[in-house]
């Protein structure tokens, strides 16, 4: 298998008021084996019902803005909520519904052509999801 670069995050715990959050506090290259894999959902083949695509802390993910969000938090409380930090704008919280609002997995290379046009990105992912509804 062809290795893919990928981005290795580290977190600390912040104890706030009313929970406790992970945040990134170091960033590395690491490898990812198969990208395939990678973006069509969980590597280690269970699938947890409430989040199809087993986003965890430290993966990225698209958001319903269609932003690549760096997963910080799941909260299983409620459903599945993931909450991030925007990889574009560096805004956050940035939360979805794992179920409900079809986060998906995106690489690291994903991230930074996104980033030079994200108005396009989000053109071409809304076409992509309008067409994928119809069928």
């Amino acid at each position: 298998m062809e290795a893919l670069p990928w981005v290795g995050v580290a977190f600390t715990c912040v104890e706030g008021p009313y929970a406790s959050v992970l945040v990134p506090v170091c960033v590395g290259v690491v490898t990812q084996l198969d990208r395939r894999s990678w973006k069509s959902g969980p590597m280690n083949g269970t699938t947890n019902p409430g989040n199809p695509n087993n986003i965890q802390v430290g993966d990225i993910y698209e958001d319903c803005s269609f932003h690549p969000v760096l997963c910080t938090a799941v909260d299983e409380v409620a459903g599945v909520v993931l909450s991030g930090v925007s990889l574009i704008d560096g805004t956050f919280p940035r939360s979805c519904d794992a179920l409900h609002c079809g986060p998906i997995r995106i690489l690291i290379e994903d991230v930074m052509a996104i980033k030079q046009d994200l108005d396009d990105y989000a053109r071409r992912r809304k076409t992509e999801l309008r067409a994928r509804d119809s069928i």
